[in-house]
């Protein structure tokens, strides 16, 4: 009588043991703290509108006797002026790092981070035949000539060539993925190039190209400037090592100023004598950039 009562409570025990054991939830893939490395790949959209350039154009005419005719008098004169420069937005794909820590609060779903990023943009956006309009005047014989003229860019570009960022973040894990949100500073290769530039003034009316038809100047800057950006995004555990993460980055350069200018010189033609003067300018603006980045990253 005593075994029939204990063995069916050794049964009803070890069954209600194995039920609870089934009903256990499986541990998360998700590690409680972690560093990671990756390499993935984005995709971009960069937006230029905000650019402004500005130029000033200084020019000397040494007195000058041409083979018919009298002696011509020196000539100093200067001119500038500024616009805006609408430049299309720019898509591509581009390869990107990245490298960053994790962990959880303690007994908490919740965790923070950082990560940091970098990104070959290699972004550039170009405008033909850019006119900067100039107004200004030249001296000759002590008279004063007012006039009004333009810079002629064959081909103005602005790029963003590469990006780095490191972006504090907080999130919340899941059984085998976590998603989150950050923010932080970015720093960033600029480039502005002016190719093939020449300047122009009208004189009664004729344009007349004080640098010297076909006697060009370009010039390209490079600098680094500093920023913002933030990001959403989420990732998957493949395991306890391996993960694919997916986000968001939205970023901004500041609005930053790039010198640009040098000598120049032209040797004259049968009407007019040698020329030599200076250009020089700034070209200003900020620059957005959206990426959609997929990364394989690794754990440990």
């Amino acid at each position: 009588m005593n075994k029939f009562l204990v063995y069916p409570g050794v049964l009803i025990l070890g069954l209600t043991g194995s039920f609870a054991k089934a009903q256990k939830p499986p541990a998360s893939l998700v590690p409680q703290s972690a560093f990671f490395i990756g390499i993935g790949g984005s995709a971009n959209s960069t937006n230029f509108d905000n650019q402004s350039t500005w130029g000033k154009g200084t020019s000397y005419s040494p007195p000058y006797t041409p083979p018919v005719g009298s002696t011509k008098a020196s000539i100093t004169g200067s001119a500038e002026g500024g616009t805006d420069v609408h430049l299309p937005s720019q898509n591509n794909f581009s390869p990107s790092i990245h490298a960053g820590f994790f962990k959880h609060f303690s007994a908490s779903k919740w965790l923070w981070g950082a990560k940091f990023s970098y990104n070959n943009l290699q972004a550039t956006s170009t405008v033909n035949n850019q006119l900067i309009p100039q107004s200004g005047g030249y001296t000759q014989g002590g008279v004063y000539t007012p006039f009004n003229g333009n810079y002629l860019v064959r081909s103005y570009q602005q790029s963003i060539e590469q990006q780095f960022s490191l972006m504090p973040f907080i999130g919340h894990s899941f059984e085998k993925s976590y998603i989150y949100a950050g923010a932080g500073p970015t720093y960033s290769q600029i480039k502005t190039s002016l190719n093939s530039l020449t300047g122009f003034a009208n004189f009664v009316g004729i344009p007349t190209a004080v640098t010297g038809l076909g006697n060009t100047s370009s010039y390209a800057v490079k600098q680094w400037v500093w920023g913002g950006a933030a990001m959403i995004g989420g990732t998957y555990f493949l395991d306890k090592n391996w993960f694919v993460d997916l986000n968001y980055t939205i970023s901004k350069t500041s609005n930053h100023t790039t010198n640009w200018g040098g000598p120049w010189s032209f040797g004259g033609d049968a009407i007019d004598g040698p020329r030599t003067g200076t250009n020089q300018g700034t070209s200003s603006g900020s620059i957005v950039n959206q990426s959609l980045t997929l990364s394989l990253n690794m754990a440990f």
